[in-house]
């Protein structure tokens, strides 16, 4: 079988969490015997084997909104993309295309197109107005024009499509009226690290003291992460009294100006550390260093952050979403607030902070759930999907 990943972004291009899907994916399904190639916008130069990056001239893979001329040419570096993948599928046999997100790959066209959506427009902008129009304005116009027009064709010219998250499944039947047939949950996955960091080295490493509880997030800096919430909880355990804890927020993006003036606002810029962005050695070293690990998002496909945190044996704390979040009780795999309620999360932290029993019973409890979503297992059940599109009449038996 022959398959070509679409994707936005591939090691060494990390924007998000599509990033580690394309690349484990494509390593996972190769084990499998199956061909693939990807094709994901990059440094040209940086081609190599079946990977072809597409040098684009926009914004499209920055971590962070930059110029306003960056960001208009965003279109026509996606139309340019797009006729160069079309170009390649007529040129080479592919069974299975497989597009890794929609808003780059709206207008590829092929027989058995498969599409991952990990979340939804509308989910997106109920995300991103809560912010000043300063902040949001891009991303609005954004996700309210080319990125809708984009998930749009997405959606109609798929035969299927993958979501990791049983939320956006919901929504894409509810809102998008696809039918239930063409639709595939299949959540995230996670590799096992080959080698664990102990956690006293890691915190020296990166310099903490070994007594100091780690209360640890990373995301992506935009709209659905929340992460607001998280620095008002830190300013609750600071109006408590709490001591020996030290925050730390990686990660960036779009809103990291406004996160380090609400730090600054709070007077908690003494309890929190921005760190920017973290390549994989780095982020594994403050996975390895944490003691819990946080989560205050608004909606998620995944999270890939709560699998990489739990593999690793963390104490999690996270809001009470569909995805992954869903799958764990809370009390036994982690422990869950609402969205939105930094209250209820300082309160949580509060009580991990001081009872080490707990983090422990707690991130035991987050390894063996992690462990049920190793990308050798995930990858079996993309490829699955892709031979239930080769035989014609097993989709076409799902579809009555």
């Amino acid at each position: 079988m022959n398959v070509l990943l679409v994707t936005r972004e591939f090691p060494p291009t990390m924007v998000g969490g599509i990033a580690k899907l394309s690349f484990h994916l494509y390593n996972h399904l190769r084990r499998l015997g199956i061909n693939v190639k990807v094709v994901a916008f990059g440094d040209n130069s940086s081609s190599h084997e079946d990977i072809i990056f597409f040098t684009p001239s926009s914004s499209i893979t920055n971590r962070t909104d930059h110029s306003l001329s960056g960001a208009l040419k965003i279109p026509i570096d996606i139309k340019r993309f797009t006729h160069f993948v079309n170009k390649l599928i007529k040129t080479e046999s592919f069974d299975v295309v497989h597009v890794l997100e929609p808003y780059v790959g709206g207008f590829i066209r092929h027989k058995y197109k498969v599409t991952t959506i990990h979340d939804t427009v509308c989910r997106e902008l109920k995300a991103w107005v809560k912010y000043p129009l300063q902040q949001s304005f891009k991303r609005i116009a954004f996700y309210s024009s080319l990125g809708y027009i984009m998930e749009f064709f997405s959606i109609h010219n798929s035969k299927v499509i993958i979501t990791p998250s049983i939320g956006t499944a919901s929504t894409l039947r509810r809102i998008y009226k696809v039918h239930k047939s063409n639709i595939r949950v299949i959540p995230n996955g996670i590799e096992r690290p080959k080698k664990l960091v102990d956690q006293q080295i890691a915190k020296k490493s990166i310099g903490i003291d070994p007594n100091t509880i780690l209360i640890f997030t990373t995301a992506h800096h935009v709209a659905r992460k929340r992460l607001e919430v998280f620095i008002k909880a830190v300013k609750y355990l600071k109006n408590w009294n709490v001591k020996n804890f030290k925050a730390i927020i990686s990660g960036e993006g779009p809103l990291t100006n406004y996160y380090r003036e609400i730090t600054c606002k709070l007077g908690v810029s003494n309890l929190i550390v921005f760190t920017g962005w973290l390549n994989e050695k780095e982020l594994d070293l403050y996975y390895s260093a944490c003691d819990i690990f946080v989560i205050t998002s608004e909606a998620e496909a995944g999270p890939i952050t709560l699998l990489e945190a739990g593999i690793r044996g963390k104490a999690i704390v996270t809001t009470n979403i569909d995805g992954l979040p869903i799958l764990m009780k809370h009390g036994i795999h982690c422990l869950k607030f609402d969205i939105g309620d930094s209250k209820m999360l300082a309160k949580h932290l509060q009580k991990l902070i001081f009872n080490d029993k707990a983090r422990m019973i707690i991130g035991s409890n987050a390894k063996i759930f992690s462990e049920q979503f190793t990308w050798d297992k995930i990858a079996r059940k993309v490829a699955q999907v892709y031979q239930e599109l080769m035989d014609e009449s097993y989709f076409a038996y799902r579809n009555n």
